[in-house]
């Protein structure tokens, strides 16, 4: 996915719910936000492709594989997700009986969503903030922290499904978009991203919120 140029700037929005039926989605799915999104998916896909090299070897990354170099800004992210597994550790599973999701998960999530605005500045790198006005900066908190809050299940029904996969993947695609992350270098950024944030931290942060919703 194409980068917006260094030093240009835009005008953040808050997320409002769009999709919500059926012809809101033949929408979405021929939109310029779609196209973004699934280009920047192919995109790390591509990036894990085994290549032959001209010796006639084949390079292939594995999620331990020790070539895969994980960047300064890649590594914010990760710690990001591991604070969150510390507060899912924090949070008490509630032991009554209960006949859908544990309650426990809307505790988290509030706690979470207090802390949203914090982890947003604390997390993404600084390249991305150049993106917009000073007077701007508080919505593009609230834009990037609503895909980030949405990545982490429903408070309301207590489950986690792949829409909030998609969130996630949007808060990703949305600091490639912005800058936030380092030079592509052959994939080896994409490379970071899938094995030092997708695979290694947020499936088990992910696995651990479920828990709150079985």
């Amino acid at each position: 996915m194409q980068r917006l140029e260094l030093g240009s700037t835009i005008t953040p929005m808050e997320p409002q719910k769009r999709i919500n039926e059926g012809t809101d989605l033949a929408l979405f799915l021929t939109s310029r936000a779609y196209i973004l999104l699934f280009t920047f998916l192919q995109q790390l896909n591509r990036a894990m492709f085994p290549v032959r090299n001209r010796d006639g070897l084949v390079t292939a990354w594995t999620v331990t594989s020790f070539d895969i170099i994980q960047s300064p800004r890649v590594v914010r992210i990760r710690v990001l997700l591991q604070t969150i597994g510390t507060m899912v550790k924090e949070t008490p599973l509630n032991t009554a009986p209960q006949r859908f999701g544990n309650t426990s998960f809307r505790t988290f999530y509030q706690k979470l969503k207090e802390r949203t605005p914090e982890l947003m500045l604390q997390a993404i790198p600084d390249n991305v903030w150049d993106h917009v006005s000073e007077g701007d900066k508080d919505t593009l908190v609230k834009e990037l922290g609503a895909y980030f809050l949405g990545s982490f299940g429903s408070p309301e029904r207590l489950d986690y499904g792949t829409g909030h996969e998609l969130s996630f993947l949007a808060f990703v695609a949305a600091i490639w978009r912005l800058n936030g992350f380092g030079p592509s270098n052959g994939g080896n950024e994409e490379r970071g991203i899938v094995v030092g944030v997708i695979d290694k931290l947020v499936t088990p942060s992910i696995k651990t919120l479920i828990s709150f919703t079985e």
